[in-house]
């Protein structure tokens, strides 16, 4: 299972990245992750960089149990890389758990695994798939997302989410959607394509920006790999 990322001003976890982009933007962060190795691997990342000095510690967590944090205690959760996708039963849980964490009116900002959109882009494996454990059981996939139908095969097992089911999770952990996307549309399409693109800056700021408006699009948010979400909780008063 994949952690959490709960911080100060926001979130990081793993190698880096993500770390980069919020120190960046003048974040205090605290970074957290399920695994030692991937804590450590930030920590080398960082090491020596401008975004060190903007991480205030980092911790163990498991997105299921934040326990640990005060109600309110950060101004923004960030949970990428589908940490709810692999908490099966325990993902409305762990995202009220988000919620409560995260101060009134700060965002708890996410990712999940996108059924349609993996179905779509990985349709070979899937089609393999279905002739190692029947069509019965891809059905059932396709209907639930829940990959645990097809057995542990390689390694990876996990929930993927339409957007709709999305949209239920986060109402019934207390909270409302406030912006959604797909992480790629295009994007999946011909790398030899997207090179040209790529090889011209003009031609590939100009694309980027249409793939970044067309990912928003209510028929797009299910077509990329993975659907990025931001939520707040919604007030009980």
């Amino acid at each position: 299972m994949r952690p959490a990322g709960p911080s100060g001003s926001g979130g990081g976890r793993g190698p880096g990245r993500f770390t980069d982009e919020l120190a960046a933007l003048g974040a205090s962060i605290v970074v957290t992750d399920l695994s030692p190795v991937q804590l450590a691997l930030n920590e080398e990342r960082l090491r020596g960089g401008a975004a060190a000095a903007s991480v205030e510690r980092r911790e163990i967590v498991d997105v299921c149990d934040t326990s640990r944090y005060a109600d309110g205690e950060f101004d923004l959760v960030l949970a990428y890389g589908g940490p709810l996708s692999y908490a099966f039963e325990q993902a409305e849980d762990a995202l009220r758990g988000l919620l409560r964490i995260t101060r009134p009116g700060g965002l708890v900002v996410g990712s999940v695994m996108s059924l349609l959109g993996a179905w779509r882009h990985f349709l070979p494996g899937v089609v393999k798939m279905a002739e190692a454990i029947g069509e019965d059981a891809n059905d059932l996939i396709l209907r639930t997302g829940d990959l645990r139908r097809k057995g542990d095969r390689d390694g990876h097992v996990c929930r993927m989410f339409r957007h709709r089911d999305l949209a239920a999770l986060v109402r019934a952990a207390g909270g409302e959607i406030v912006a959604a996307t797909a992480s790629n549309w295009a994007t999946l399409g011909d790398p030899d394509a997207l090179a040209a693109l790529e090889s011209d800056p003009d031609r590939w700021a100009r694309f980027l920006e249409h793939e970044i408006a067309t990912c928003q699009e209510p028929g797009a948010l299910d077509g990329g790999t993975h659907i990025l979400f931001a939520c707040v909780a919604l007030s009980t008063e």
